[in-house]
């Protein structure tokens, strides 16, 4: 038999196997992304568009009895709900050019001095993303507040309390807390400016002020990113709300959101009027970065560039630098946590000594039904959410990362890009309204009020970052891979976890401890879909703190964030004990410390899909 002819030969069932499994893989494919669409309309589309809808069109969801009306936007544009809409746009542009400079000098002394302890100040900055802003606002009270900690060591300044509870303060740790989403987004852009750009700018006679005007205009798309990304997260922050804001009577647009609908009646229909300012807020933002940025290039990586030199820093301005990130990292994290921390010890208004200090509000949290039953609960609602979540984020990254997703990947995308836009307190408000409506009745689904609802809402809180999250290592995986596996005789199930999993497995991890975190912490829409009889963690805390109790109020936040670190120990832990060293050395390249910085400015700036 001649070589050509024997090329020719095929296996007699190769070409059925082969149409029969693309015809299985094309009907499973249309289903997965059919069942995805349905999860998305029932449990991340209808519940916001229907409540924002609600604000023109009371009558189409049987709440008036105009078809179309401004009667609502007339309620909303007056009085303490306009002037908390104002007070809103601007601490949060505050704390978004404030954390913008703060995170440049980070990101330069990061990527261009030998600044001590770089890889802990990232870890640092990851710390205060996760630690939630009640938790945050929770410590300021027990060290500022009038039961708190200065006050009790007899050094309590009345006009630093003052200034401190007031629209100064909430922009203030608004500012704080966008740091690390600055940072991220800066620092990546920053380390792809080579040495070239200084070079160039040095060889045509310019200055240090010349080279910094030049490498500032390069990093502005960067730059801009940063400020919309912290703008949009400020304004839509509801843990401020609930703690400085509140405690401080000055009021925010997120919390107007929550008063509307706990008022009786509920104005739903204001309500919405707010969570449509606070979305064109974001969408205005948007719209200043593209038109700032339209028309220019901005592209310095190319084949030949050069990293810039770490120059090192002589003694005085290494000690200053050093100096000034502790004092940052003492405000954002510091003085809050160990505040708080120290105020669980203490009975309020005593003198600070060995004599009042005691352990009673922590032995007291596991005795309690109330405080007890809130830790478990969270923790058991935690861990269901963030495993749904992490399955459904991993088919929608995959989904959009497909080269044959087409139109319904693109999509599903948009779909995802514009949800992590929705600010949490919009989100829970259209549950609320959605699933309270007595068309669910009708259907026999009885979900509103009920903890099956709340975890559903967690999921799709949690989704749209998560999905963004993982979409760089699903789209990175070849469909090769799976196809190899199937070669050679695995099911479809097999085929992923011998040959794909393997690859993504850590990002997997990562994202779960991160939906875990957010979950477990998460405060609006607990506080706003817990079912009777039930008390979210982070709903126990506030209403801790709204009962002037800072010592409970403080053990308890504290027991949180402790049990959240230890469960991301414990995980991390189990890992390296159980997972097969071929997966930690495959995901290392991604998640390791070393590339903190290269996953950090994705995540931080598809958060809310401004990547810059």
């Amino acid at each position: 038999m001649s070589i050509a002819a024997a090329r020719r030969i095929r296996p007699a069932s190769s070409r059925p196997f082969d149409r029969q499994s693309g015809v299985v893989s094309l009907i499973a494919s249309k289903a997965t992304v059919g069942l995805l669409w349905v999860a998305l309309g029932a449990f991340l589309i209808i519940p916001t568009m229907s409540f924002l809808v609600l604000a023109f069109s009371p009558r189409l969801f049987g709440q008036g009895t105009a078809w179309l009306t401004a009667s609502n936007l007339k309620t909303a544009l007056g009085g303490v709900t306009l002037r908390g809409m104002v007070d809103s746009i601007a601490v949060s542009s505050f704390a978004a050019i404030t954390a913008t400079a703060v995170g440049v000098g980070i990101a330069w002394l990061v990527q261009r001095r030998d600044l001590p302890g770089r890889s802990a100040l990232t870890f640092g900055l990851w710390a205060i993303m996760i630690v939630p802003t009640y938790v945050v606002g929770a410590g300021w009270e027990a060290v500022l507040g009038p039961a708190g900690l200065l006050r009790s060591a007899g050094i309590a300044s009345p006009a630093l309390a003052h200034l401190f509870f007031s629209g100064f303060g909430v922009a203030v740790v608004l500012a704080l807390r966008g740091v690390p989403f600055a940072y991220f987004a800066i620092s990546v852009a920053m380390a792809g400016l080579g040495r070239d750009v200084e070079d160039a700018a040095r060889t045509h006679g310019g200055n240090r002020r010349d080279v910094a005007r030049v490498a500032i205009g390069l990093l502005a798309p960067a730059l801009f990113s940063s400020l919309v990304i912290v703008f949009a997260e400020s304004i839509g922050d509801f843990g401020v709300a609930a703690t400085i804001a509140q405690a401080s009577s000055f009021p925010v647009a997120t919390y107007q959101i929550y008063a509307s609908i706990s008022t009786f009646p509920a104005q739903f229909g204001v309500a919405a009027v707010v969570g449509w300012l606070l979305v064109a807020a974001v969408a205005l933002a948007l719209m200043l970065q593209a038109r700032l940025t339209k028309g220019r290039s901005y592209a310095v990586i190319g084949g030949r560039i050069r990293p810039a030199a770490v120059r090192r820093l002589g003694l005085l301005p290494k000690l200053t630098a050093t100096l000034a990130v502790g004092f940052f990292f003492t405000l954002a994290l510091g003085v809050p946590v160990l505040g708080g921390f120290v105020a669980s010890l203490f009975p309020p208004l005593e003198p600070l000594g060995l004599s009042h200090l005691t352990l009673a509000y922590y032995l007291q949290i596991p005795h309690s039904k109330s405080l007890g039953g809130s830790v478990l609960f969270s923790m058991r609602m935690a861990t269901l959410a963030a495993t749904a979540t992490v399955a459904g984020a991993a088919i929608v990254a995959r989904l959009v990362g497909s080269p044959r997703a087409g139109w319904a990947g693109r999509l599903v995308d948009l779909t995802m890009l514009t949800a992590v836009a929705i600010p949490g307190v919009v989100f829970a408000a259209g549950y609320v309204f959605t699933y309270n409506l007595g068309f669910w009745h009708h259907l026999g689904l009885s979900l509103y009020g009920t903890s099956t609802l709340l975890g559903i809402a967690y999921v799709g809180a949690a989704l749209p970052t998560s999905a963004r999250l993982l979409s760089g290592p699903m789209a990175q995986l070849q469909g090769s891979l799976i196809g190899a596996a199937r070669v050679h005789g695995a099911s479809p199930i097999s085929a992923w976890r011998k040959a794909a999993l393997p690859l993504v497995a850590r990002s997997l991890m990562w994202a779960w401890l991160l939906a875990f975190s957010a979950t477990f912490l998460e405060l609006p829409v607990s506080e706003m879909l817990a079912p009777a009889g039930v008390t979210p963690v982070s709903v126990a805390v506030t209403q801790v703190l709204n009962k002037s109790n800072l010592s409970e109020g403080a053990a308890l936040s504290v027991t949180a964030v402790l049990l959240t670190l230890g469960v991301i120990a414990a995980v991390l832990a189990l890992w390296r004990v159980v997972a097969p060293a071929g997966w930690r050395y495959l995901g290392r390249t991604w998640w390791g410390p070393t590339q903190t910085e290269r996953l950090g400015a994705p995540m931080a700036g598809e958060r809310k899909g401004l990547a810059g």
